[in-house]
C-alpha cells in the first residue's frame, strides 16, 4: 500500500512541490512591483527637493536685488 503514496516532494505531480510553485512567483511579483513604487517615489521626492532648493536660491537672488 505504501507504494501508491508519492512522498518525494520533488517529483513534480506531488502535493508539496504544487504548493511551493504556486506561492513562488506571486511574491517575487508583488515585491517587484513594491520595489518599482519606492524607487518611482524615491525620483519623484528627490525631484521636488532640487525645485525647493532652486526656488529658494531664486527668492533669496531677486530679494538681495530688490525686486
Amino acid at each position: 500500500m505504501t507504494m501508491l503514496i508519492e512522498t518525494d516532494k520533488n517529483h513534480p505531480r506531488s502535493i508539496a512541490h504544487r504548493n511551493v510553485d504556486v506561492t513562488g512567483p506571486a511574491n517575487t511579483r508583488s515585491a517587484g512591483i513594491r520595489q518599482f513604487g519606492l524607487c518611482a517615489l524615491a525620483a519623484i521626492v528627490s525631484g521636488l527637493i532640487a525645485a525647493a532648493i532652486i526656488a529658494l536660491q531664486t527668492a533669496f537672488y531677486l530679494h538681495s536685488l530688490h525686486y
